[in-house]
C-alpha cells in the first residue's frame, strides 16, 4: 500500500498531514512527489523517487538524509551516511521531472525497523532586487523505513497524565515495526469519546511518542477510555490519569 503524505515549509513553519491508503503522488506547493514512503531491505537496498515541478517558475531543490529517532517523546534527527540520496542537488524547469535515487549501504540486517526521513529543500533564488524580497520556501519530508530481521506488528502501551490545563498522552511500541496513529478519541469511562484535534503521527520501533491534548470534559477521578486509531486498525484502552 502507498501511503500519502503532504507537506510545506512557509517560512520555514512546517504544514503536514499523513493520509493512508491513497495511491496519489503527494502535492505540495509546486511539486508533486511520488512515491510518498520509501521501503529499504538488505535485499532490496535502492528505492526512486520521482520529482515533478507542477509550478511556473524554476525550481532548485537540496536533497539530504537523516536518521529518524524519538527523544524525550519528541522526533529527533541526525546526519547519517547510512541511507543515501543521488543527486544532492537539482534544478527543475516548469514541467520537468527529476529522479532521486536513494540506497542503503549497511546491509546488515535491525533486529527491530530501522527509521530515516529524506529532505527536499528547496533552495532561495537570487532577489532580482538585491535584497529585501520574502521568499516562501518549499520543504517536503518522506519517512524511510528499513525492514527488520524478522516480520512483526507494532505493541503500542499508552499511559495518561495531567499536564497544567491538558493531557499528556504517551505511547510506547514494544513491536519490532513502527505504528502510525492517525486519530485518538479520549472520554472518561462510561461517557462519550470525543475526537482529540491534531493528534497523530508516527510511532517508531522500540521508541515512544507524546501526544498533547485537550482533556474531556467532567470526568473527576474516573478512568479514561481511549480509542486509538491506525493503519492497522482501531482498539480501546482503558488509563488511569495520574
Amino acid at each position: 500500500m502507498t501511503r500519502a503524505w503532504t507537506g510545506t515549509f512557509l517560512a520555514a513553519a512546517l504544514l503536514g498531514a499523513a493520509l493512508a491508503g491513497s495511491a496519489q503522488p503527494a502535492r505540495a506547493g509546486s511539486v508533486e512527489l511520488y512515491p510518498v514512503r520509501v521501503d529499504l531491505s538488505a535485499t532490496g537496498a535502492t528505492s526512486a523517487m520521482r520529482v515533478r515541478n507542477t509550478g511556473a517558475g524554476r525550481l532548485t531543490m537540496e536533497v539530504r538524509t537523516v536518521r529518524w529517532s524519538q527523544s524525550a517523546g519528541e522526533d529527533a534527527y541526525e546526519p547519517t551516511r547510512t541511507v543515501l540520496a543521488s543527486p544532492p542537488v537539482f534544478e527543475l524547469q516548469p514541467g520537468q521531472e527529476q529522479v532521486v535515487r536513494l540506497g542503503l549501504l549497511d546491509r546488515a540486517v535491525p533486529a527491530r525497523e530501522g527509521a530515516y526521513r529524506v529532505f527536499l529543500q528547496e533552495l532561495p533564488e537570487p532577489s532580482p532586487t538585491g535584497g529585501g524580497a520574502v521568499q516562501t520556501l518549499l520543504r517536503i519530508s518522506v519517512p524511510i523505513f528499513v525492514a527488520p530481521a524478522a516480520a512483526g506488528e507494532p505493541a503500542l502501551a499508552w499511559t495518561a497524565r495531567r499536564d497544567g490545563q491538558g493531557l499528556l498522552l504517551e505511547a510506547r511500541n514494544d513491536g519490532p515495526v513502527h505504528a502510525r496513529v492517525s486519530g485518538l478519541a479520549l472520554g472518561w469511562k462510561g461517557g462519550p469519546l470525543r475526537d482529540a484535534d491534531r493528534a497523530g503521527g508516527y510511532v517508531l520501533a522500540g521508541q515512544s511518542r507524546r501526544f498533547r491534548v485537550d482533556p474531556p470534559p467532567g470526568g473527576g477521578s474516573r478512568p479514561m477510555e481511549l480509542e486509538v486509531r491506525t493503519t492497522d486498525g482501531t482498539s480501546r484502552v482503558t488509563l488511569d490519569v495520574r
